[in-house]
């Protein structure tokens, strides 16, 4: 089973994304990722065996961490700009989410390869080839996105790859823990 945990991303923001990737087309031969799909990516687990399933729910279960909030900053590309196949959403540095992906390294040590390095973006596009890579550049360079949400849950999401796309399941979704607690006083007039 192709496996991937990742956080979801509010409709509203998915919607402006998708406004944005259909300028894109304008630029060359890409390909749209669908707005259900939108998400930031924690870690990929590519296959994993049935028989490791439930060990990695258990130790996903099992990961405390609390809500935080995250911004769409910018746009760039993967891997570099001489070399476009990817064009992504960017986020503003974000501690809690490296903490966060270093919570989920530690809690599958020993079941999973630790990642390399975690980049911090949201995959909007895939280019198959660029007309004008310097008006695409530039384009990314203009757009503006400043949405900020609340992260509460990470998922882990079941990837199924065909002819018409990749289509994906959550298999299980894990509730972050709220920040603060908010005391009730009550005052009594006589």
């Amino acid at each position: 089973m192709r496996l991937f945990i990742a956080i979801n991303i509010p409709l509203e923001i998915k919607k402006k994304l998708v406004d944005i990737t259909k300028e894109l087309i304008k630029f060359g031969k890409v390909s749209n990722v669908k707005k259900a799909n939108i998400h930031i990516t924690i870690k990929f687990l590519d296959e994993v065996e049935d028989k490791n399933i439930d060990e990695l729910k258990n130790r996903l279960r099992k990961i405390k961490f609390n809500c935080f909030n995250l911004k769409l900053n910018s746009f760039g590309v993967f891997p570099n700009i001489n070399f476009i196949k990817v064009i992504w959403a960017g986020l503003e540095d974000s501690l809690e989410l490296r903490k966060l992906h270093d919570k989920v390294e530690g809690a599958l040590a020993g079941l999973f390869d630790k990642d390399d390095k975690f980049a911090e973006h949201v995959t909007i596009s895939r280019v198959k080839f660029v007309k004008d890579r310097d008006k695409l550049i530039g384009f990314l360079k203009k757009v503006r996105f400043n949405d900020k949400f609340e992260v509460n849950n990470f998922s882990l999401i079941k990837s199924e790859l065909s002819k018409d796309g990749s289509k994906y399941t959550v298999l299980e979704r894990y509730n972050l823990e709220w920040k603060y607690l908010y005391w009730v006083s009550a005052i009594y007039i006589f």
